[in-house]
C-alpha cells in the first residue's frame, strides 16, 4: 500500500510537470504570433530566450520517469501512462522550437516591407494552438473521443496551410520586392503546420494511453455526426 501511495504521488507530479510544459508551449505560440503581428522585437526575443525554460523542464519530466520506473518498476497501465508522458514532452518540446522559429523569423523582418495582410496566418495559428490545447484536455479527461477529434482536424490545417502557401506564392509574383518578407511568412505558416502535426502526434499518444493500441491515422473511427469538429 506504501508503495502504491509513492507511485501514485509521482505520477501526479509528473503529470503537473507535463501539463505546465505543456501551458508554456501554448503561451510560446501565441506570443509568437503577437510579437509577428505588430513586428514587437523584446517580445519575439523573449519567446527565444523563454525556449531554455521548456528545454529543461523536458528534461526535468524525463529525470522524473527515469527515477519512476527505477524505483517504482511500474507495470501495465502505469508503464503506459511513462511511456506516454516520454513521447508527449518530446513533442511538446519541439511545438516550442516552432514557436522559436516564429520569433526567429519576425526578427529577420525587422526593417523589411511588411504585408499589411498575413494571408491567414493568425488564423491558422488560433486552429494549431487550439489542436495543441485540446490534445492536453484529453490526456487530462483521458478522452479518446476528443482525440480522434484532433486527429481529424488536421486535414483542415493542412487545407489552410495549402491556401496560404499559394496566396503567398501569388503576392510574390505580383510583387517581386516583397520576395523575401513573403518567403519569411511561407516559413512562418510552415512552423504553424508542423504544431498541426505534432498536435495530432499528442493526440494519437492519448489513444495509446487509454487503449494500449497505436494508432495510424487511416484507421481512426468516421467522425460521428454529433462529435465532429
Amino acid at each position: 500500500m506504501i508503495r502504491r501511495s509513492s507511485l501514485e504521488r509521482q505520477l501526479r507530479e509528473t503529470r503537473a510537470s507535463l501539463l505546465e510544459m505543456g501551458s508554456l508551449a501554448e503561451r510560446a505560440i501565441s506570443r509568437a504570433m503577437q510579437a509577428l503581428a505588430v513586428g514587437d522585437l523584446a517580445l519575439a526575443q523573449s519567446v527565444i530566450d523563454d525556449d531554455q525554460g521548456i528545454n529543461r523542464l523536458r528534461y526535468q519530466i524525463e529525470g522524473q520517469c527515469d527515477v519512476l520506473i527505477a524505483t517504482q518498476q511500474p507495470m501495465a497501465g502505469d508503464l503506459r501512462e511513462v511511456v506516454t508522458t516520454l513521447s508527449l514532452v518530446s513533442e511538446l518540446e519541439r511545438i516550442a522550437d516552432h514557436a522559436k522559429g516564429i520569433a526567429r523569423l519576425t526578427l529577420r523582418l525587422d526593417r523589411l516591407p511588411r504585408p499589411t495582410d498575413l494571408a491567414g496566418l493568425p488564423t491558422l495559428a488560433d486552429e494549431v494552438r487550439q489542436s495543441v490545447r485540446r490534445a492536453l484536455d484529453a490526456y487530462v479527461t483521458r478522452d479518446t473521443e476528443l482525440a480522434y477529434a484532433v486527429v481529424r482536424q488536421d486535414d483542415a490545417i493542412d487545407h489552410r496551410y495549402q491556401a496560404i502557401f499559394e496566396a503567398l506564392i501569388q503576392f510574390m509574383a505580383a510583387d517581386p520586392a516583397m520576395l523575401t518578407p513573403a518567403t519569411y511568412l511561407l516559413w512562418v505558416a510552415h512552423n504553424l503546420e508542423r504544431i498541426g502535426d505534432r498536435a495530432t502526434n499528442l493526440a494519437e499518444r492519448v489513444v495509446f494511453l487509454v487503449t494500449g493500441k497505436l494508432m495510424e491515422r487511416e484507421s481512426q473511427p468516421a467522425a460521428n455526426p454529433s462529435t465532429a469538429v
